[in-house]
């Protein structure tokens, strides 16, 4: 089953952008420049089993996980290199 916050909780990269510059400083997305094996272009999961056989629904909207993860990292700033991203 896919437990995930499906179609009503997903947004394109268009979007998460137009989030980070309402939140942050405008800036320019510019591509990896490279292939990446595994990157996905667009997966939005579909959660209607889980809600059919547990009653199962996502009490927390993309804006409020996304307002976490920020403040998380505004909290937080070497949490990157720490994990080894940067």
């Amino acid at each position: 089953m896919n437990v995930s916050g499906g179609i009503e909780n997903s947004m394109s990269l268009a979007e998460l952008n137009g989030w980070c510059d309402s939140r942050w400083t405008k800036r320019t997305a510019t591509e990896a420049g490279a292939d990446r094996k595994y990157a996905l272009p667009w997966v939005v999961l579909d959660n209607s089993k889980c809600r059919q056989v547990w009653g199962w629904a996502p009490e927390i909207g993309i804006e409020d996980v996304l307002t976490e993860i920020a403040d998380h990292a505004e909290r937080n700033p070497e949490w990157l290199s720490i994990s080894g991203v940067t």
